[in-house]
């Protein structure tokens, strides 16, 4: 697997599936994890007290930021794939 596409967290340039707005990091993970589209996502609060989720469909080279909230994570599988949909996920 390549390096993904680099940007930040938000870019509207990165392959976005869904932007939805949440109410904590779980439901975030729980999203991304539900959708078999879905390779990554991101967490991202704003200044404002608004929370958002980028559901991302390919490889995007983020990081977490501790000092703004903001986390991303890869959906990862430990077992395989069903239906191009992995048996046991987890959000690394």
């Amino acid at each position: 697997m390549g390096a993904g596409i680099n940007g930040e967290i938000g870019d509207p340039n990165l392959p976005v599936l869904q932007l939805i707005q949440v109410d904590s990091v779980d439901k975030c993970k729980q999203l991304c994890l539900n959708d078999k589209l879905c390779k990554e996502a991101s967490y991202a609060p704003t200044s404002g007290g608004q929370r958002f989720c980028y559901l991302y469909g390919s490889s995007v080279a983020l990081v977490s930021d501790p000092t703004t909230g903001s986390a991303h994570f890869k959906k990862s599988c430990k077992t395989g794939y069903c239906e191009k949909k992995c048996l046991h996920c987890i959000c690394i």
